[in-house]
């Protein structure tokens, strides 16, 4: 009879000995589960970190770049251009250079600046060249109907699609003879055309006779993963620039 209560005491200490290591096993288990997932989420905080602590620096280094860029090569241009005006020194050449290197300048500082957002970056496009299409005597017809969809935005991005609606503008004043310019907007393109005497479009890049601006824009919509058409007749031209489509 002693034996039996002593192996059955030993049963019962024995099993309450497994419950307590099994439940210690569990509960070592969701401890290290718990631990797992604080790691993770510690992990994906401080890559957040970074990730804003980063562009904090980025946007920090681009507004220098805009503040120099402004004070030092904008600084000499507008001073230059006082010069001119002020010692009454006739040279509609280099006037009209030292105005499109301001403009130039400012497309780049506009970019930098408003890369969220192509409409505003568009509209203060408009603002830079409404005087010199006045001075040519050419109308601006805007119709902007949406935010242009660009699948990647950057400032580089915001300035290739400035530089295009750019040259394409440009060349219209150069070469088309015409009375208006249309600039559409829309969240899947954007186009200039105008209602000027057209010329023959060169498509291939080894054909003689293409020229650069064409080009330029022509690889500027590569960059982005955009398309550009360009169809002219003897009624007008149109630049299209076509939004790739997320997949």
């Amino acid at each position: 009879m002693p034996l039996l209560t002593a192996f059955v005491c030993a049963w019962l200490i024995l099993s309450q000995l497994i419950k307590s290591l099994t439940s210690l096993t569990d509960l070592s288990s969701k401890q290290q589960g718990k631990i797992d997932e604080t790691s993770r989420q510690l992990k994906e905080s401080f890559a957040k970190l970074a990730v804003v602590e980063r562009l904090e620096a980025i946007n920090a280094e681009s507004g220098r770049i805009m503040l120099d860029l402004h004070d030092g090569i904008g600084g000499q241009l507008v001073n230059t251009l006082a010069y001119i005006e002020n010692n009454n020194i006739q040279d509609d050449v280099l006037q009209n250079s030292l105005e499109d290197a301001l403009r130039d300048l400012a497309l780049m500082l506009d970019s930098l600046q408003n890369d969220d957002s192509l409409t505003t970056l568009l509209g203060m496009l408009r603002t830079r060249l409404e005087g010199l299409l006045a001075k040519h005597g050419i109308i601006f017809d805007w119709q902007i109907h949406d935010e242009p969809h660009l699948p990647q935005p950057s400032p580089s991005g915001s300035l290739h699609v400035a530089r295009i609606v750019q040259e394409a503008i440009t060349n219209v004043i150069k070469h088309a003879d015409a009375t208006t310019i249309t600039v559409f907007a829309d969240q899947h393109k954007i186009a200039v055309s105008d209602d000027g005497q057209g010329f023959e479009v060169r498509t291939d890049e080894n054909q003689t006779g293409i020229g650069y601006g064409i080009l330029g824009m022509k690889r500027r919509a590569a960059a982005i993963g955009a398309g550009l058409q360009i169809v002219s007749t003897a009624s007008g031209t149109s630049v299209t620039l076509q939004m790739a489509e997320e997949s």
